[in-house]
């Protein structure tokens, strides 16, 4: 049984026998593990073993592909010329990275989780009739793995 394992055996013992009020507290409670999203069949083919990419690595692509500046990404400002790279960040970082919803949102500007919903729907729907999109997303993408 790999340490890993046993940690998170122990943590879910001790949350089972763990007094439940203050007073008769012993040991410190553990925090319980954190919720870990699994790697999407599409970062798998993609990458295999590779370690995850970062949001801030996207950004990067994405600010250099569109000639944009990071602070544009995550400004308020709804132009199109802006509202576009976002969106496809936010599905990069969405498809390529193990981070959830809401932290990618926070990461582009303190938006809500359906914000980078509605961008990865929107990406999404666009990639199966938007030829130079799937080019362009398909270049990040290999700036990304390079």
């Amino acid at each position: 049984m790999s340490s890993r394992a046993l940690l998170l055996k122990l943590r879910r013992l001790h949350y089972e026998y763990a007094p439940k009020t203050y007073k008769d507290r012993f040991l410190p409670v553990l925090p319980p593990p954190p919720i870990v999203r699994e790697p999407s069949a599409a970062f798998i083919e993609l990458w295999g073993d590779a370690k995850a990419v970062l949001i801030n690595d996207v950004k990067r692509a994405v600010c250099r592909h569109y000639k944009v500046t990071g602070v544009d990404l995550v400004s308020q400002r709804r132009t199109a010329d802006i509202v576009m790279p976002r969106q496809i960040a936010m599905y990069l970082c969405r498809h390529l990275t193990l981070k959830s919803l809401p932290e990618i949102s926070r990461s582009f500007g303190k938006r809500d989780h359906t914000t980078c919903m509605h961008a990865v729907r929107k990406i999404e729907n666009m990639l199966l009739w938007n030829k130079a999109l799937v080019a362009d997303v398909s270049a990040i993408t290999q700036g990304l793995r390079a």
